[in-house]
């Protein structure tokens, strides 16, 4: 029986069973990538303090062609994968044989092309680390399939283990590197080094092999499927990469370091957060996507869940920036902490907005994620060269938190007109975290302030009173908090923890806070 007829026939055991396996896929993909990501910001805050931001802005010019490739690395496969139910050898067997082809001819192509693309940034210093840095576009296109099929089963807890070889490999190769004063080539081998181990890693877990075979049928039915999904990755790419691209064309590969630090690291709620949510909420939605009620109630614990999270560490960032880059940075990375003040309403804005992708993608609606990436690319595109002329990077950094938080509002609208959302039920989601972070953010300021010096002491006196002030105040404020924490803490037999499985043998997700 499937789990739709389960659910037709009231019977409550499949959605209780889906329930656990979406807590314990959120529960190993966040400590597995809370480990990987606070591993990956220590090795940033070694690296910045023996490299200089000139090289971090090479390197930052390569990620630029890197991850223009890497997101148009599987067309869209891995997201077809896991939203189509049937046939799923044949699309896998398939979906491997044109992402190992395209990653290939991505490595030749960047190989031809690195002097033309080293001309267009105006530095030749470029050509042969992006040559060699292309190499993990074809490494990485040989992990899609095992990964994704990981994710698809919600096997996070096999998922798991190739972060966690990538994150160690990064560290070891670049800071042995950079110790030996190998400059941006410590960061080029470190990158190559992951996408290496985490490949390797994730055939020896997952337990998939393919047979050498090629399905037209299949090849079709998710080239369909993944055609919006490439012309949106495309726009967000644009979006994503413009401004680092402008900064280093016209104001050259130092105020590149300043800002590419600055965004990598308020950019955390978003890139770790809610990437870490949407890889498990994405096949959740997909296997929930023909109840739409239900994929209504995850979606809203979804987002105050990433809300609890990135809220306060991005006030916190924007509140004590100068203090937060001198004590972990160094002083000569100093003039970067404007940008953390700016760009961490960015990566709030982006912690919240980036989940609507994965609703659009389970509910079979990927061309939304095309026209509002067009959107949001045309509010900033005609502006990107009068500002960076007149105003800096300072000024890049404030039009695209701008752009973001405008469009952020419309993904938000579309997806609450997709769900049945209410504008009452949004503000409900978002009320708690938003109170427990100004009290308790803003209290912290207040009391570091008058008690303590700038520099390394009021980093980390306020960091210490937040995070002592705002689980309390969360767990005052929020009942549905106040449940996890006694089913955490206090787990008795057959207990259900009715924020993420259904409770009392109901067939829907519980519903969010009103």
């Amino acid at each position: 029986m499937t789990e739709t007829q389960d659910r037709e026939s009231g019977t409550a055991e499949p959605s209780l069973s889906l329930g656990r396996r979406v807590l314990a896929g959120v529960g190993w993909t966040f400590v597995s990538a809370v480990c990987v990501r606070l591993l990956q910001f220590l090795v940033t805050v070694a690296l910045a303090r023996l490299l200089l931001p000139g090289e971090f802005g090479l390197f930052a010019l390569g990620t630029i062609v890197i991850a223009a490739i890497t997101l148009l690395r599987d067309l869209g496969f891995g997201q077809a994968l896991i939203y189509y139910k049937s046939e799923v050898q044949r699309d896998a067997e398939t979906t491997f044989a044109m992402s190992g082809l395209f990653g290939l001819a991505s490595w030749l192509a960047i190989y031809a092309a690195s002097p033309v693309i080293a001309d267009i940034f105006r530095n030749h210093a470029l050509i042969w680390p992006l040559r060699v840095m292309s190499c993990s576009v074809a490494i990485s296109s040989l992990g899609v399939v095992p990964s994704v099929l990981m994710e698809k089963e919600l096997e996070f807890r096999k998922r798991a283990m190739p972060e966690f070889a990538m994150g160690l490999s990064y560290a070891a190769v670049s800071i042995l590197l950079a110790l030996h004063h190998m400059g941006v080539w410590s960061l080029v081998a470190g990158h190559i080094a992951s996408a290496a181990a985490f490949v390797a890693v994730a055939w020896a877990v997952s337990g998939w092999r393919p047979a050498l075979s090629f399905h037209v049928e299949s090849a079709r039915r998710i080239l369909g499927y993944g055609r919006p999904l490439i012309a949106a990755s495309i726009l967000l790419f644009a979006f994503f990469y413009i401004d680092n691209a402008a900064i280093g064309r016209w104001l050259g590969v130092t105020a590149l370091g300043y800002y590419a630090l600055a965004f990598n690291v308020c950019n955390i709620p978003a890139t770790n957060i809610t990437h870490v949510v949407n890889r498990v909420m994405y096949p959740t939605y997909s296997k929930l996507n023909d109840d739409i009620p239900a994929v209504k109630e995850a979606y809203l614990r979804t987002i105050k869940s990433i809300a609890m999270l990135s809220f306060p560490i991005g006030l916190w960032i924007c509140l004590f920036s100068e203090d937060f880059v001198g004590a972990f940075f160094g002083h000569r990375w100093l003039p970067a902490a404007p940008l953390f003040r700016v760009l961490a309403f960015y990566g709030i804005a982006r912690s919240i907005g980036s989940t609507a992708g994965s609703v659009f993608m389970a509910t079979g609606q990927p061309k939304w994620l095309f026209r509002l990436g067009a959107l949001q690319l045309a509010l900033v595109l005609p502006f990107v060269y009068p500002v960076v002329a007149h105003y800096g990077a300072y000024g890049i950094a404030v039009l695209f938190t701008a752009a973001y938080i405008i469009n952020n509002s419309l993904w938000l609208l579309k997806v609450a007109g997709i769900l049945g959302v209410t504008m009452r039920e949004l503000a409900a989601a978002l009320r708690y975290p938003l109170t427990a972070t100004a009290a308790a953010v803003g209290a912290s300021a207040a009391v570091v302030r008058l008690a303590l010096p700038h520099g390394p002491a009021a980093a980390v006196g306020s960091a210490v009173f937040a995070l002592t002030a705002y689980p309390l105040l969360v767990l005052v404020l929020d009942e549905d908090t106040r449940r996890l924490a006694r089913f955490v803490l206090r787990p008795t037999p057959g207990q259900v923890y009715d924020g993420l499985s259904p409770g009392k043998g109901s067939t829907e997700w519980p519903a969010a806070d009103r």
